[in-house]
């Protein structure tokens, strides 16, 4: 009776640590979202002119800095949710670790990049505007 109850209860952690995996990854796809979404809304809203381009570049440059922090953050937090569930799991079900860290540090690369993209996009098109 005991081994059943402490089964049933690494089960429940397992399935917390999955969902918590799926909102860390749905937070990632949704801050990448939102830094393009502020730079082309950004862009929308430049006049062309050098205090508004220095004001717009300065807001962007922040968000920017800010998105990367909080995917980084995001990426670590997501480490070590998938390592705590790979514990379980390994002893639950006796799955291997999959050593797959690398393609979840890639894939946060790939969100880092697209809001950087979105940065150098506003400026470029603020210099070749005017």
């Amino acid at each position: 009776m005991e081994n059943e109850n402490d089964k049933l209860i690494e089960m429940g952690r397992y399935k917390i640590l999955i969902d918590d995996i799926r909102y860390s990854k749905r937070q990632q796809w949704i801050i990448t979202y939102y830094i393009l979404l502020f730079h082309f809304g950004l862009f929308s809203l430049l006049k062309f002119n050098f205090l508004s381009f220095l004001i717009v570049f300065l807001f962007s440059l922040f968000a920017t800095i800010l998105a990367t922090i909080v995917l980084l953050i995001s990426y670590f937090k997501l480490k070590e949710y998938r390592s705590k569930k790979d514990e379980i799991g390994k002893d639950l079900f006796g799955d291997k670790d999959n050593g797959k860290n690398w393609d979840y540090f890639f894939f946060t690369c790939v969100f880092i990049f697209f809001s950087w993209l979105g940065f150098v996009f506003l400026c470029l098109s603020n210099l070749i505007g005017r």
